[in-house]
């Protein structure tokens, strides 16, 4: 469409979407001087009219009045008999030559859709024309496949009845709306030029187009702002987003509200963020493709700050448990803690094997063999834990009630050797045993020499 028209046709208030076009008069009108407007319309140039001298002799048109605004044509239209010129109402360079004219008239002269002309003629006669202008859904359009496109042609038409509007909205050449005003849905992205054709009770059709740029239709990403979580006063908390998705791979933002107090408070996919009171948060996850946006909320329950139980034994790990073999030992922690007054719960290992050997508080054990033993006790108020161990020496009991331990018995050896059971050394004991073989040896021989 041509700039000036458009300019023109904005600036008295017409809705933009405007496609100028001109009817052929289906007759000239009659006028002094025979020259008269037999056709009009708009091309690259603008705006123009047909000039056509019917009389038998040549005539030149001095100038020509738009609405009133009389305009000095700037070279002399000569038309000689039976000939045409083109005159254009915008500004441009004559060619006499071609028959071709400028007005010179400025955008604001355009400030009607039907213009009376009065062509005046260098003897003082003139004539007057009604050239008829109207206008269809002529501005260029940006939609998304499957959204519907709408137009509609100007029809405040005077002195002309319009008997048909034609639209191809894709450029095939069928048909595919009729009426003033038409829809359109596009299933496929692309460049689509749509074509209309006006026709009228005068004589022929007017055609006109406008251009609809179809793009993909976007895909609305979702939003993971992962599970619920529980956390204390003071904790930092981590968040993770990058769950969420996108099924056109368009490159996600994040946007992330902690205490759902609207305001975005991090972003990125995977923040942290610490609370500094108690209480039950919604955290809202907006994320973007930079065409649609979708949110996800997860709830974060935060608890004050837990303190650790006290372990209260009456025993210290310092100093060591004592006992005999089958001697019940007892254990009572039922004095330890919590200084948030949360219910307790212990753990005896008796014997160090890593196996729990009691639930209770207070307990006893039984230890059916010497040694040494490593007794643990754990305290948990069910988010933290404590721990103590004690080391219990087990001795072996005797016959007379005393105890004895449970290492093995040293002997000292007397200089010059080992002793036997009566103190002797086994030096003496070997001599004695020689000295009585030696005894026995002589009587024998005594024997038999007799």
């Amino acid at each position: 469409m041509n700039t000036r028209i458009r300019n023109a046709i904005e600036t008295i208030g017409t809705p933009l979407m405007v496609l100028l076009l001109v009817f052929s008069l289906a007759t000239p009108v009659s006028a002094i001087g025979a020259v008269s407007i037999v056709d009009s319309g708009i091309d690259a140039n603008g705006q123009y009219v047909i000039l056509e001298n019917g009389d038998t002799a040549s005539h030149t048109v001095d100038s020509i009045t738009v609405d009133g605004t009389s305009t000095t044509v700037t070279t002399s239209i000569d038309i000689a008999a039976g000939d045409t010129a083109k005159v254009y109402l915008g500004s441009g360079t004559d060619d006499a030559t071609a028959g071709v004219y400028y007005l010179g008239l400025a955008d604001s002269a355009y400030d009607r859709h039907e213009e009376d002309m009065t062509i005046t003629l260098a003897d003082g006669s003139s004539s007057s024309n009604t050239v008829l202008w109207w206008a269809d859904a002529g501005t260029d359009q940006t939609v998304t496949a499957g959204d519907t496109v709408s137009v509609s042609a100007y029809d405040a038409y005077t002195g002309v009845t319009i008997t048909g509007y034609s639209w191809d909205f894709d450029g095939d050449g069928v048909e595919d709306a009729t009426g003033a005003t038409a829809t359109y849905s596009y299933a496929t992205a692309g460049t689509y030029t749509v074509d209309l054709t006006v026709t009228s009770d005068r004589t022929g059709s007017q055609t006109d187009s406008m251009t609809v740029t179809v793009e993909e239709a976007n895909t609305a990403p979702v939003a993971d702002a992962g599970a619920d979580q529980s956390a204390v006063v003071g904790d930092t908390v981590s968040f993770d987003g990058s769950a969420s998705s996108d099924a056109d791979g368009d490159a996600l933002t994040y946007s992330w509200d902690f205490d759902g107090d609207g305001v975005e408070d991090a972003t990125g996919a995977t923040p942290t963020y610490s609370y500094a009171a108690a209480g039950s948060y919604t955290v809202t996850l907006t994320v973007s493709d930079g065409t649609a946006t979708a949110t996800d909320s997860m709830t974060v329950t935060v608890g004050e700050a837990n303190n650790p139980p006290v372990i209260d034994s009456g025993l210290d790990p310092a100093t060591n448990i004592t006992a005999t073999v089958n001697e019940s030992v007892s254990f009572d922690a039922s004095n330890s803690t919590d200084a948030d007054g949360d219910s307790l719960t212990y753990s005896w290992d008796f014997d160090g094997d890593g196996t729990t050997d009691s639930t209770n508080a207070t307990a006893t054990y039984t230890y059916d063999t010497a040694g040494t033993y490593n007794a643990s006790l754990t305290v948990s108020d069910g988010t933290d834990s404590v721990s103590e161990t004690y080391t219990v020496v087990v001795e072996e009991s005797t016959d007379d009630g005393t105890t004895t331990t449970t290492e093995e018995p040293t002997t000292e050896e007397p200089v010059g050797g080992g002793s036997g059971s009566d103190g002797l050394s086994t030096e003496s004991i070997l001599a004695i045993i020689g000295s009585f073989l030696f005894l026995v040896a002589v009587g024998v021989a005594v024997k038999r020499i007799a």
